[in-house]
């Protein structure tokens, strides 16, 4: 957040794409930050050579609504799956998903905090998935035009 505002500068031209990575990363880094290197983060989903256990980060759903001018606001609700070892998956799932609120309350980005929200986590078919938003308003740099050089104007009143 910068101040209380929640406001982030998108004065890249690739715009929300750019966030949106940035906050996978953010995700990612908090998960080995917390978790350690002994659980693999994924950002790519991979179709083979996942070694459990693991998380895979992905964004789920994005939506941005212009509020005023250049502000924007965006809802951005990231799904993290893991996928527990073979052995006491229950129990496993059911001590991750207690860790993942704690850990995922919060991220960092350049320096600034953003707040999860939403959060919710179901199993499915003996994986977790775990749900949290991540949303903050956005203003929207754009390349100032250059203005033009000098104009002279001559005029007077007129006679009657």
């Amino acid at each position: 957040m910068r101040g209380n505002l929640n406001v982030y500068y998108d004065s890249n031209s690739k715009g929300g794409i750019f966030i949106l990575i940035e906050v996978i990363d953010a995700i990612a880094a908090k998960l080995t930050r917390d978790f350690g290197n002994s659980i693999a983060v994924y950002k790519e989903e991979a179709e083979q050579g996942l070694t459990a256990p693991c998380f895979f980060v992905s964004l789920n759903n994005f939506s941005q609504k212009q509020i005023t001018g250049k502000r924007y606001y965006r809802e951005q609700r990231f799904t993290i799956k893991y996928c527990p070892s073979k052995v006491n998956k229950n129990t496993e799932i059911c001590q991750v998903a207690d860790r993942l609120y704690d850990t995922l309350e919060s991220v960092f980005m350049e320096a600034d905090m953003f707040r999860g929200s939403k959060m919710s986590c179901e199993v499915v078919e003996g994986v977790l998935l775990f749900y949290v938003n991540y949303n903050f308003y956005v203003y929207k740099e754009t390349q100032s035009e250059e203005p033009m050089e000098n104009i002279a104007v001559e005029g007077g009143l007129k006679k009657e």
